[in-house]
């Protein structure tokens, strides 16, 4: 039985190119049963067209959490 690992990544004053670079990293692990949490503390645009582009190229798990 394989383990879903969730990898939590927190978002906050963080460059578009960067959050790109870190779920970049992430989707290339060599284990691909992963689900990967953006905890965001602001509402930028740019973060969730960085996940929707993901979400659309890879069969992983991308979730968004507003924390208020």
């Amino acid at each position: 039985m394989k383990i879903k690992v969730s990898i939590i990544v927190p978002i906050y004053n963080t460059n578009v190119k960067y959050l790109d670079e870190c779920v970049t990293s992430i989707i290339k692990q060599s284990y691909k049963d992963l689900e990967i949490i953006l905890l965001k503390k602001d509402q930028e645009l740019m973060k969730f067209m960085v996940q929707q582009k993901f979400q659309k190229d890879t069969d992983i798990d991308m979730r968004s959490i507003l924390i208020i």
